[in-house]
């Protein structure tokens, strides 16, 4: 079984990069940010959006609960339970200086917009 507990995801953000072969500057390019705002993120300075850490994901090849999560392994589409990833989310916007009723509401609307892609991939996956 694979041991579970939060890290830091600037650590993690770098241990992707960097398996994948990317520097800093072609990542800051493909999702259209600045060098220093993925300086930052990797730094723990700054904090991704939930579209800049989707673009991570895909670009990383990574399930986003694998930023957030110390695993022995790691993780693969839906290895991670929603709800360990759901309090993965919670944290991070308590870090943001999110109240609780702000962490839910934001929580609901992200969770949506995720099952809504994901859906949507599989759609057209299923259409080709």
């Amino acid at each position: 079984m694979a041991r579970r507990q939060s890290v830091k995801i600037g650590t993690r953000l770098k241990q992707a990069r960097e398996t994948v072969g990317l520097t800093q500057p072609v990542v800051a390019g493909l999702l259209g940010v600045s060098l220093t705002s993925v300086a930052g993120w990797e730094a723990d300075t700054k904090s991704p959006t939930y579209d800049h850490l989707l673009g991570l994901c895909r670009l990383y090849g990574r399930d986003m609960g694998w930023f957030f999560l110390d695993v022995d392994t790691p993780a693969r589409a839906g290895e991670v339970k929603n709800e360990v990833v759901m309090a993965a989310l919670d944290g991070y916007l308590s870090i943001l200086g999110m109240n609780k009723r702000q962490r839910e509401k934001a929580k609901s609307t992200l969770w949506w917009r995720h099952t809504e892609r994901r859906r949507s991939s599989n759609e057209t996956r299923h259409r080709s």
